[in-house]
Parts: C-alpha cells; structure tokens; sequence
C-alpha cells in the first residue's frame, strides 16, 4: 500500500535533514510524524520516525550554563520565565535590556554590535523575568546559532523601530528568515504547533517618542491581528511598565503564595505555575510527597471568600493565598 506522503511532509524532512542539534532533530521528527498520514502504507515509517526520536532523547543533555556546541550558544533559565528578544539592526534590542534589567550590554549606533546572546534578569513586583538579547536578524549576517537560541526561549519579543520608513518591510523581513530557518513567531499559538518551532511573541514597538502616530497605525493595521503591540520608547522610558506586564501576559504565569495554620503568608517566596493550574499543580512544585499526602486547601484570593476551603482541582489565580492540609 503506497504511503501517499503530502507535500509538507518531504519539507520538514529537507528541514530535518539540515538540522544541526538534537532539540530540532526531535522537534521535527515529531512534526513528520504529526503530519503523516495514519495507515497500513506508512507504519513501517512510523516504526522508523519513533526509534530515530527515541534515540535522539536517549542522548546525553547538555551540562547547565552558557554552552556552546558547534556554531550556537544556548543560556540557562533562570527566574519565572525566559523570554528573547529579537529584531533587525539597531532597533534597541541591547537599550531594552540595560532599561529594565541588571545587564550592561554593549551598545553603540554601528550594526551587529551584539555578536553573543545577553541574559538579564527584570524586576516585576516580587519576581524575576529572565531577558536574552540577541543579534540581529538580517539579509547580510545572522550567526547560525541563533534559531536554536529563539527555540530555547519560552516566548519572544520582536522589536520593531517606529521611526523607520521601511517599518513593515523590515518586521515582514524578519519573519521570512526566521521563517525560513524553521523558527515561527506568533501572537496565539495553535493545538497544532509544534511550541519548539513555534514562540507566543509580542510585537514591540520601540521609538514611539519619534512617532507622530502614523507608523504606529499602520504597524497595527497589519499586524495587530496577528501580535499583541506594545508600544514603548527605551530612550525616553515610556511604557516600559506596560512592556514588563505585556511579558508577564506574555508568559502565562501566575503567582502564588503559601500559608501556614494560624501565620500571615508568606510573600517572600512566590511559587510560579502556569495559567490554569491548580492547587494539587502548586502542591508537586514544592515538594512531590507534599502533593501526596495532600487533603485539601484553603484559598485566600479574589474569586473566593478569605480560607474558602476547596479540593485539589480548584484552579488558582494569581495572588492567590494557599494553605494546605494534609
């Protein structure tokens, strides 16, 4: 029975082929499998696909840190959430950085100033977000290592420059390469990406001090479908709140914090989970036996009286005070 493989799936495969790591050999064997249509023609493929994907995993990982191996750099995660930033030449991508984080990034007004990725860790109320400055994306140079960087990311950021006259032109050329480098920027994300290719991103606009408007509006007349706009100048330190709580969103995490019988809570030490997690969720990030001995919970938080008593599927939000019983 012939396998009757569609035309993306041979696309991947030509992407697959010129893979350089382990983490995008797996991401697109998944992909092809994903793909691949599902009988008695292709279960010898399916055989292969799924040993070749094991056997990637089975593969030593990379030691923590700034590692280099072969032609790219990848840099530790650190804080609630690790999110790059990614851009042309000179649209403030390193500026950014040293506005709303502890790092001193190289900047000047040359081209391709920034030649390794740059992490920095910014301050938001009682947490850290980890920010990685990268180089350019351009037509005339991209360091090679660069999409692995992007990939390893959570989300991203893409700045733009308002004040160019070739605005749509540059972020439309960004996309292309990155595009075409099997990396996929997107405000939503679909059941059907792959979340190793495809990055939740915000499109941010950096400039808007220059701006009478105009480009601001048409930056959203193209593309407020498709991102989220922020709209910020690092010059004159506009926006840069909304920027950090654009990322927070960005990120899709809440913030909780625990509570001992009879003690005030503790809001020294939030625990970090995901959108739409839930008390039995926070329970296993602090300890695993925790979560198995766990009886219920009392809840302080806004969509519940003070120590409402719930069960360990209740969905928490952020702020939420969580005292646990055992």
């Amino acid at each position: 029975m012939p396998a009757n493989l569609p035309p993306q799936y041979f696309e991947v495969e030509r992407r697959y082929r010129e893979a350089k790591s382990t983490e995008e050999k797996i991401a697109l064997l998944e992909e092809m499998l994903r793909i691949m249509p599902k009988h008695k023609g292709t279960e010898h493929l399916q055989g292969e696909l799924k040993r070749k994907i094991a056997k990637l995993k089975a593969q030593p990982k990379r030691k923590p840190g700034l590692s280099k191996r072969g032609s790219f750099y990848l840099i530790d995660k650190e804080g609630a959430g690790q999110v790059v930033l990614v851009g042309g030449p000179n649209v403030g991508k390193s500026s950014l950085l040293k506005a709303v984080t502890n790092a001193e990034p190289e900047i000047a007004e040359y081209q391709f100033t920034t030649r390794r990725p740059q992490p920095g860790m910014m301050p938001y109320d009682d947490i850290q977000i980890q920010l990685v400055d990268t180089p350019a994306v351009s037509e005339v140079h991209m360091e090679a290592w660069l999409p692995e960087v992007i990939r390893h990311a959570e989300v991203a950021c893409l700045l733009t420059d308002l004040s160019s006259e070739s605005l749509l032109e540059d972020a439309e050329k960004v996309l292309e390469i990155l595009n075409s480098r099997n990396v996929f920027l997107k405000g939503e994300l679909d059941l059907e990406d792959n979340p190793h290719l495809t990055k939740k991103t915000a499109l941010v606009a950096n400039k808007c001090d220059l701006d009478s408007g105009d480009n601001l509006e048409i930056l959203r007349e193209f593309f407020q479908e498709k991102f989220p706009i922020i709209p910020i100048s690092v010059e004159k330190l506009v926006n840069l709140g909304e920027f950090k709580a654009g990322v927070l969103e960005l990120l899709q995490i809440i913030r909780c914090y625990t509570k001992s019988p009879g003690k005030e809570p503790d809001y020294e030490d939030p625990v970090i989970l995901k959108k739409g997690e839930n008390v039995l969720d926070m329970a296993r990030e602090i300890h695993k036996d925790f979560a198995e001995k766990l009886s219920y919970a009392r809840i302080w938080g806004k969509k519940v009286y003070e120590g409402q008593k719930v069960q360990k599927d209740y969905v928490l939000c952020d702020g939420d005070v969580v005292e646990f019983h055992i």
